[in-house]
């Protein structure tokens, strides 16, 4: 995040106040993603629900290390609470043996 604070991008606003838009729990998550910032930045493991969130449809999903986030339960719920959204997910780490 500080590299879009840095550039204009996102406020410089300290993580935990009130107009952070870094979410610090599931419920903060929520309240972010029913609001209408431009950016979000969480963790996987925010999505601690299973619910829909938002039907929005101008939600893009940027995931960092993708091959150890995009499979199992945080993966479903992510993917069920934000049903309209789009994914793309970046990996340096070679996913089959020869694969390099």
């Amino acid at each position: 995040m500080v590299h879009f604070s840095g550039v204009g991008a996102v406020p410089q606003i300290k993580a935990g106040s009130k107009d952070s838009i870094k979410a610090s729990s599931g419920k903060h998550l929520k309240e972010l993603l029913n609001s209408e910032h431009r950016y979000l930045f969480t963790l996987i493991h925010k999505f601690n629900f299973t619910e829909d969130i938002t039907q929005r449809d101008n939600v893009i999903v940027i995931s960092d290390e993708a091959h150890r986030t995009q499979g199992g339960q945080l993966a479903l719920n992510l993917r069920n609470a934000l049903p309209n959204a789009s994914f793309i997910g970046f990996t340096g780490t070679p996913l089959f043996k020869d694969d390099e």
